[in-house]
C-alpha cells in the first residue's frame, strides 16, 4: 500500500472514530488535541495492524504523536520487515 493510501484511510479512520470531519485532521498536530484517547490510540494501532499485516512495537506506539509521526514509523517497520 502506498503511503499517501495509506494516509487517506488512516485520517478516514481517526474521523470516523473520533467523530469529526477528515478535511480538520492536520498531519502535525497531536491526536490528542482532536480528541483521540489512550483507548482510540489503541485502536489505531490495531486497525494498522490489521490492516497492514504488521507488528508495531509498543516503544514505537509510545513515541508517536501525529498522523505524520505514525506514517513514519510505520514505514520504518514496514522496511524492516522487508528486510
Amino acid at each position: 500500500m502506498e503511503m499517501d493510501d495509506l494516509r487517506t484511510r488512516l485520517v478516514e479512520y481517526i474521523a470516523r472514530e473520533i467523530n469529526i470531519p477528515a478535511e480538520s485532521i492536520v498531519d502535525d498536530v497531536p491526536l490528542r488535541e482532536l480528541g483521540v484517547d489512550s483507548l482510540g490510540a489503541i485502536l489505531i494501532v490495531a486497525w494498522l495492524e490489521e490492516t497492514l499485516h504488521l507488528t508495531i512495537p509498543e516503544a514505537i506506539i509510545s513515541r508517536v504523536s501525529t498522523i505524520r509521526q505514525i506514517l513514519t514509523a510505520v514505514a520504518t517497520e514496514l522496511a524492516a520487515a522487508r528486510l
